[in-house]
């Protein structure tokens, strides 16, 4: 069980879970906020963090969408309440800039069932916790953290169907993140031969192999899903702490699918030892394991390393402007990059259009699938942002 994981507001924030936050600090966290809402609901802002609250029942919230972001929110400067559409759309300051967001009744009321179910869990009540997770599920749909929740309580209640049956929507809509999480939770560990669960694996395996920061290869392709997985990796300013994560796209269209942790903040010292030792003490053991599981999922869904091309050096052809280009000599193509938009061309013709961050730091051009995956990054914020943000972006040729 992850019960801090699982107290998230949104699917992605799986992976912000295991951030700390580098630009923000607890001993100068502005005084707390709040915002009363209909119903006894209460959203409130403390230590830089968001919460819901109702009663003597408060569960987190969190907005971050990626690993290297997370949550530094300083007050609430705005909140409009739409009492017959059941929602409330707010204004949070962070130290840079402001977020709007927009959240409903429902699913502030199923973070608090979520909670609510994590207490009876904790107790080992998994009939009453089931009854909890399953009330948040119903109060939003879209809540995967609480479908999983509600699968383990279900599983260590001895109805693996049901559990099982808890996670069918995920199965349909993100069959990886479902498989992994069966794979990594030792609380789901009844459900791994499942006849549901195994159908979901290609009928043949794959090779890929895994690091803690790299796919080996830099790309690995499924026959079987058309999709394509990457690392992506991202580093805090001037100390050796950084995340990575596992990111799969859909080789057809680029657009990303899932995104699954393979190193946290939580994981990785500030500082390295002098043997070149980035991980905390006690770490290694629980990193080898993740990216032990992520390759067994990787392969189990035909993932293999792809016959691909490097490109070269980034280049800066023209003085006068801020264009960048990298080339695949074998492939003769090559992209260019100037203020995030991305051309794949040969020669003159652009094959092939996209976007990415403001400085390209390598790509890779795959034979087949044909695509080109570029990874690219930028300068963060001073004084907002704890990292230099990365992405990765692939797109696809015709």
């Amino acid at each position: 069980m992850e019960p801090m994981v699982r107290s998230q507001f949104l699917a992605v924030a799986l992976l912000a879970s295991l951030a700390r936050i580098p630009a923000a600090h607890a001993d100068d966290a502005p005084p707390p906020t709040t915002q009363k809402l209909p119903g006894g609901l209460v959203l409130s802002i403390d230590n830089y963090k968001l919460f819901v609250s109702k009663g003597k029942v408060r569960a987190p919230i969190s907005l971050s969408s990626r690993m290297g972001d997370d949550d530094a929110f300083e007050g609430i400067s705005k909140a409009v309440i739409d009492t017959a559409g059941r929602k409330v759309a707010v204004t949070l300051t962070e130290p840079c800039h402001e977020l709007d967001h927009t959240f409903n009744f429902d699913q502030l009321e199923a973070r608090l069932a979520n909670i609510k179910g994590l207490t009876a869990h904790r107790k080992k009540d998994y009939a009453g916790a089931a009854t909890a997770f399953a009330a948040a599920v119903k109060l939003d749909p879209t809540f995967n953290l609480a479908a999983e929740n509600l699968a383990s309580a279900l599983a260590l209640g001895g109805k693996p169907d049901e559990a099982v049956a808890a996670l069918a929507p995920w199965i349909a809509s993100d069959p990886v993140w479902v498989y992994e999480r069966v794979a990594a939770d030792p609380e789901l560990a009844s459900l791994r031969k499942h006849a549901t669960i195994t159908a979901l694996a290609a009928k043949k395996k794959g090779t890929a192999l895994l690091k803690d920061d790299a796919v080996v290869g830099d790309v690995a392709y499924s026959e079987a899903r058309n999709e394509l997985a990457v690392v992506r990796v991202e580093s805090s300013w001037g100390a050796g702490g950084w995340v990575s994560e596992v990111e799969i796209f859909d080789a057809k269209t680029g657009a990303l699918r899932t995104v699954l942790p393979l190193v946290g903040w939580g994981d990785t010292a500030e500082m390295c030892d002098d043997d070149g030792t980035c991980l905390e003490p006690g770490r290694a053991r629980l990193v080898k394991k993740r990216v032990a599981t992520l390759q067994g999922v990787l392969r189990d869904f035909g993932f293999s390393p792809v016959k691909s091309e490097k490109g070269g050096g980034v280049k800066h052809p023209h003085e006068n402007d801020d264009t960048q280009t990298i080339s695949f000599a074998r492939g003769k193509v090559g992209i260019a990059s100037n203020g995030g938009s991305v051309n794949v061309l040969r020669g003159n013709t652009v094959l092939a259009s996209g976007t990415a961050d403001d400085r390209l730091e390598r790509a890779s051009l795959v034979a087949a699938p044909k695509a080109v995956v570029i990874w690219s990054g930028r300068t963060g914020r001073e004084g907002c942002e704890g990292t230099d943000p990365t992405e990765v972006t692939v797109i696809p040729l015709p």
